[in-house]
């Protein structure tokens, strides 16, 4: 019998929630709108590495006033050091400095509130995936010092996500403005390590 790993089942769920958006935002493909943003980013549990920066692009395909479909593709430039008690004798204490990358892909909705206000606060879901995010080096956790926590050795750096944001917007419905927001990626089969927090500013325009 074949068996069906978690991570196969979380990517055909996601798969299946991206074909559904797709059907929902075309059928209003006309009323859509186009977002660059960039900012930074604060990593949980991803070894040596601890902060970066990202740029992006994105669309917002507005169904009403108060509720969107979304899509964004944003890149990450990590990086962190440590020091750490090396796990041999005479036990020595080293530093280290790594880099990662990652691109992530997600859709999703996006709700706002006070829909004729100027300045509108949202709140915005999604699922995709997100590749790459391999630490260059490992991450000796004894006596550490710095880095931004030891991941499970089992846990996986790429594959599904899912994204929880909010934010300001001072684009009302069918105009341009920037936005403001702040969130979470996660790796869906283990949402607790290799997790970023990105804190991005951008702008939407037709």
């Amino acid at each position: 019998m074949v068996r069906i790993g978690p991570d196969c089942r979380a990517s055909a769920l996601v798969a299946a929630f991206l074909f559904a958006i797709l059907r929902v935002a075309s059928a209003n493909a006309d009323n859509i709108r186009f977002t660059l943003f960039t900012g930074g980013v604060i990593a949980e549990n991803f070894g040596a590495i601890e902060t970066g920066g990202a740029v992006g692009a994105g669309f917002e395909v507005e169904k009403t006033a108060t509720w969107s479909v979304v899509g964004d593709l944003e890149y990450s430039a990590l990086n962190g050091s440590y020091s750490y008690v090396q796990p041999y004798p005479p036990y020595p204490r080293s530093k280290t400095h790594d880099t990662a990358s990652t691109v992530a892909f997600q859709l999703g909705f996006r709700g706002h509130l006070f829909a004729r206000s100027r300045v509108r606060p949202f709140l915005q879901v999604g699922l995709g995936a997100r590749l790459g995010g391999t630490p260059t080096t490992p991450y000796y956790s004894f006596e550490a010092d710095g880095g931004s926590g030891a991941p499970d050795l089992d846990s996986i750096s790429q594959g599904a996500a899912a994204s929880l944001r909010v934010g300001v917007t001072a684009a009302r419905f069918g105009g341009t403005g920037v936005f403001l927001d702040g969130g979470v990626v996660a790796l869906i089969e283990n949402p607790q390590d290799y997790a970023l927090v990105p804190i991005r500013l951008g702008i939407s325009f037709r």
